[in-house]
């Protein structure tokens, strides 16, 4: 009976530990119950017929199976029920060195006495739950923070980490059953295996550092091609610019002749013909684009100057309204870059589909706050409000809207930030509100 008192707690422990390990809600506390039970079954049933050392895999491959249903994400569904695995384990061996080298208690007691093995079992529930919980929470953080994904060659590279770990673990153990246990191999166990665990959050910590350093010089490099556009784009102004100068000075000088004569009628027809198309091509985009010389934060002018120019060139009409000069925003600038390039891309993509697709882009300096003013036409039913920002959610299929989700995870990081969300006249409106505060949450 003892035997399956600890296989439930383990079991619970182990779907608990890759719960906090994902930090998804769509994991539920009830989902949880449900495959603890149906993994105890399968268990109990091997247990039954002899298949003892076939239990561990098969509640790791039910584990790694349930996470894939629930995140759709093979990397996840490998590592995740891993290391829940690993530390379990960990927590095993150290409890049986601290009872055999501190309270000197007996390998042959530790088995037999139920009281030391219900104490042990509650003690792995609850570091597992810590542990777990912390590590999830910690690399839930800074995947959010730095949008790192379990993808690639990284998520390849994390996979069979995790994988040849856990093998190394399995046969250790497979060994230690094989040839006896004795008070000298689980000591040993517990030693390599916490060493090798804490080698393994060593490398993954500075592999997530690599990542982050790789992510931000790829930052730095997007905003030195961005500002690049938008130099390139200020020369052609001002060419422009110098052109029209010298066109205005003979436009001046036609229209004194046509006056002159009294030619009323001549002078309406130039005026159609040449004056007009000019006047145009003063409101044209390379005129617009210079209006972004009012932002005096080089990575977000870039940026803004990048998003508008590809909205041009796909035929989208670009209004730009930043009348006064924007000195600092009081955010994080990888932070309000990655909320900003979602918004302006969103806003692209709809505006795109519409036959007169247009857009509109304004900051405002208010008495204490910036406001950034993102505003498209659509040209389908908007769904919703509170549906476009769940995780998943996209009009353009499954697991492909995760922008908005992350928009809104980056935002409830910050006390000074808000986003306002409003639909109304065939516009979608997007308000950034970034108080002069700056406070995290």
């Amino acid at each position: 009976m003892e035997e399956y008192f600890e296989m439930i707690i383990t079991i619970l422990s182990f779907y608990l530990g890759i719960s906090n390990l994902c930090e998804e809600k769509c994991i539920k506390i009830k989902d949880i119950i449900v495959i603890t039970i149906m993994t105890v079954i399968i268990s109990w049933i091997l247990v039954a017929t002899k298949h003892n050392n076939a239990v561990t895999i098969v509640y790791l491959l039910i584990g790694c199976a349930f996470v894939y249903i629930k995140v759709k994400n093979v990397i996840k569904s490998v590592a995740f029920p891993i290391c829940s695995l690993i530390i379990i384990i960990i927590w095993d061996y150290l409890l049986s060195d601290m009872y055999m080298y501190i309270f000197f208690v007996k390998v042959k007691f530790m088995m037999i006495n139920t009281g030391i093995r219900r104490i042990t079992s509650c003690i792995i529930f609850i570091g597992t739950f810590i542990i777990t919980k912390l590590i999830g929470k910690f690399l839930n953080k800074k995947m959010s923070e730095y949008n790192i994904k379990l993808e690639g060659k990284i998520g390849v590279l994390v996979c069979i980490t995790f994988v040849l770990t856990f093998a190394i673990f399995y046969i250790n153990i497979i060994f230690e059953f094989s040839y006896g246990i004795n008070s000298s191999v689980i000591r040993l166990n517990g030693i390599l295996f916490f060493s090798y665990f804490i080698l393994l959050v060593i490398i993954m910590y500075i592999l997530i550092g690599s990542v982050i350093k790789e992510m931000k010089l790829n930052s730095k490099e997007n905003e030195f091609q961005s500002l690049q556009q938008y130099t390139s784009r200020l020369e052609k102004l001002h060419k422009n610019m110098r052109s029209f100068r010298h066109d205005y000075i003979n436009i001046l000088l036609s229209m004194f002749g046509y006056i002159q004569d009294k030619d009323i009628d001549g002078l309406e027809k130039y005026f159609n013909d040449k004056v007009m198309p000019l006047s145009k091509a003063m409101q044209s985009n390379n005129f617009k684009i210079s209006l972004l010389q009012n932002i005096a934060v080089p990575e977000i002018k870039g940026l803004f100057s990048a998003k508008i120019i590809r909205a041009q060139e796909i035929g989208i009409d670009v209004y730009i309204d930043i009348a006064e000069t924007v000195k600092d925003f009081n955010m994080d600038i990888i932070d309000l870059s990655r909320v900003t390039g979602i918004l302006l891309d969103n806003a692209i993509e709809a505006a795109e589909k519409c036959d007169k697709p247009s857009m509109k882009v304004a900051l405002v300096n208010k008495e204490g706050s910036i406001l950034i003013v993102i505003i498209n036409n659509y040209k389908n039913e908007i769904p919703p409000i509170y549906k476009i920002f769940e995780r998943g959610f996209s009009t353009k299929g499954d697991n492909r809207g995760i922008g908005l989700n992350n928009l809104r995870e980056i935002i409830r990081k910050y006390e000074n930030v808000s986003l306002d969300t409003i639909v109304e006249n065939g516009q979608f409106k997007q308000i950034i509100t970034i108080g002069n505060n700056i406070e995290r949450r």
